[in-house]
């Protein structure tokens, strides 16, 4: 009740200033909410061009291995007269964890089996 008989006492004056006083804290703070979602857009925008140039290196690295080595694509195995092997096994025999990620992330089958898997007496189950 007081603060309403507060507010009935103020002078148009005061009571002016005061809805002028609130308008610019209302810009500010809208001000403030554009420019943190504006950072956070960049942030996001930063990001995807981050993964996107990832992506494209991961593609070009595997197209080289790919070529280098003879593959004709990730699950594509290389043939010889008695012999198969994939680029998968390939990378992972040469100990290189990140062609065999990148392998992965491409699409390669974790489970393909080569050659050298039947000739050590394996059967498929």
């Amino acid at each position: 009740v007081k603060t309403n008989q507060e507010a009935l006492a103020k002078t148009e004056p005061e009571l002016a200033k005061e809805i002028k006083e609130t308008a610019e804290k209302i810009k500010e703070v809208k001000a403030e909410k554009a420019a943190e979602e504006a950072a956070a857009k960049e942030h996001e925008a930063a990001v995807a061009a981050g993964r996107a140039k990832e992506e494209e290196e991961r593609q070009v690295a595997v197209a080289d291995f790919l070529k280098k080595y003879g593959f004709k694509s990730v699950n594509s195995p290389k043939r010889s007269l008695l012999w198969s092997s994939y680029a998968l096994h390939k990378a992972a025999k040469q100990g290189d964890a990140r062609m065999v990620e990148f392998l992965l992330l491409e699409g390669a089958v974790k489970d393909q089996k080569d050659s050298s898997y039947f000739l050590m007496g394996h059967t498929l189950p």
